[in-house]
């Protein structure tokens, strides 16, 4: 059977298959070839039909190509990344956002904007940043107070569906309380999403996906600090940023930097003077 490992703690795995959970331990070869299992890898387990019960130990047979992977935390086929950003206190940084978009989606990891604390307050200024990305076909999700509406909520069930996520945000923006809300076994106070999703420090060998809706996992990945974007090179910053990607294909030059070259046909578009001026500074921090 196929399944996607969701769990590890000292060698010890547990593989999702469908919707049954097999305790299972890789084949010595993996071992043998350095080879390390981690959440989120899609493997092919032998089930142990000689003996009764889901603690019996299964096998793993064999390990897929992976489409991504982390460092931190060891992550593999990340199909999401929800982006929790607060509007204020603290103030939107939609450059650290733009940043992180990026980053992702060169790795074909699609992102989910979450702007919380709108019960706060909408600047003219704040309201006109988030609708562009609205206008970009981004994912956008605004939440006011401590829940969600109930179309939002759809809205994030279907995205995550069959899916795997990963969250992240800096400090302060919420994301403890956008956790409890979606899942309220999490019960997080402010500071406490390390601890309780496998991140403390008495846990550092465990490492885990958890479901927040029917067939909806997530991972916390607090911090970020293996990510880079000195990882990226040029090109990849050219065709995904944003959502340039959708009109860099029709750039005259394949190397087309979206600066001064003639037949650039992200210079056609009408991007606002604040995505081009991230976009700049993202080349001169790579730089």
């Amino acid at each position: 059977m196929i399944g996607r490992v969701i769990y590890s703690s000292g060698g010890n795995y547990r593989v999702l298959v469908k919707n049954d959970t097999f305790n299972a331990k890789p084949l010595g070869i993996f071992r043998k070839s350095n080879i390390k299992i981690i959440v989120g890898d899609i493997v092919e387990i032998q089930v142990n039909e000689n003996k009764t019960g889901r603690e019996e130990l299964n096998t793993i047979t064999k390990l897929f190509e992976r489409k991504n992977e982390f460092q931190r935390p060891n992550i593999s086929n990340v199909d999401n990344v929800i982006l929790v950003t607060s509007i204020t206190e603290p103030n939107l940084n939609d450059y650290y956002l733009d940043k992180l978009i990026t980053i992702f989606q060169s790795r074909s990891i699609k992102p989910i904007l979450i702007f919380t604390k709108g019960d706060l307050g909408i600047s003219k200024d704040h309201k006109k940043i988030i609708d562009e990305y609205k206008d970009a076909n981004f994912k956008v999700i605004i939440t006011y107070g401590k829940s969600l509406e109930k179309e939002e909520m759809v809205n994030l069930k279907n995205w995550t569906k069959d899916k795997l996520s990963i969250i992240t945000g800096q400090t302060g923006v919420g994301k403890s309380t956008l956790l409890n809300f979606l899942n309220d076994k999490f019960n997080l106070k402010t500071g406490e999403i390390s601890k309780v999703l496998g991140r403390g420090k008495h846990t550092t060998r465990h490492s885990e996906a958890f479901e927040i809706f029917p067939n909806s996992y997530i991972v916390d990945t607090p911090g970020f600090s293996s990510l880079d974007i000195k990882e990226l090179d040029k090109s990849l910053i050219c065709w995904n940023f944003f959502n340039f990607e959708q009109f860099a294909n029709n750039c005259k030059f394949n190397n087309c930097q979206h600066s001064n070259e003639k037949g650039c046909n992200i210079k056609k578009q009408t991007y606002s003077e604040r995505t081009m001026i991230n976009y700049k500074k993202l080349l001169e921090e790579l730089d």
